[in-house]
């Protein structure tokens, strides 16, 4: 484990500032979700579950990032599914899918109906959870249990032989 460990006397190889702005993380994510919507096939990354159109693993000229992305889409793996599996980001696998849908490579199968219960009418769910009643507000003059109230720290923190 030695040779993990960095030398106290060694310098950074890059200097870093200590996290990140909240604004310019909401800034980049907004850029990026906008960049999506514009591909000529938009792809949610956790959404559509492409599989390798027909004839698409015989397609010339594939690279070998695209050829991995159609070993692995098998219908049932999202975009965000792929990037996890093969180890890349999930903003850049989800537009190589995007671009491998516009191109033919990839297609997803049609959204699926929803599954109707038996027993169960269109819209009696929001009805039946409409007509309960509001949630009962607890008073604030109820007394508060303090952390450890409940004596598992006591039982943790004592002796073997003092322990039943």
């Amino acid at each position: 484990m030695a040779d993990c460990e960095r030398a106290d006397a060694a310098a950074p190889a890059a200097v870093t500032p200590v996290g990140e702005v909240p604004g310019r993380l909401l800034q980049d994510a907004a850029r990026r979700v906008l960049a999506i919507g514009e591909l000529p096939y938009p792809v949610s990354p956790d959404r559509e579950r492409p599989a390798p159109a027909p004839g698409a693993d015989r397609a010339a000229g594939l690279t070998a990032p695209r050829r991995e992305l159609l070993t692995h889409a098998d219908g049932r793996r999202t975009a965000r599914d792929l990037a996890f599996r093969t180890g890349r980001g999930v903003y850049a696998v989800t537009v190589e899918v995007a671009r491998m849908l516009a191109e033919g490579l990839l297609e997803c199968a049609p959204a699926s109906a929803p599954v109707r219960l038996p027993g169960v009418r269109p819209g009696m769910v929001r009805r039946r959870l409409r007509a309960l009643p509001a949630p009962l507000e607890e008073p604030d003059d109820l007394p508060r249990r303090s952390p450890g109230a409940s004596g598992i720290n006591e039982i943790l923190n004592a002796h073997p032989s003092q322990a039943s």
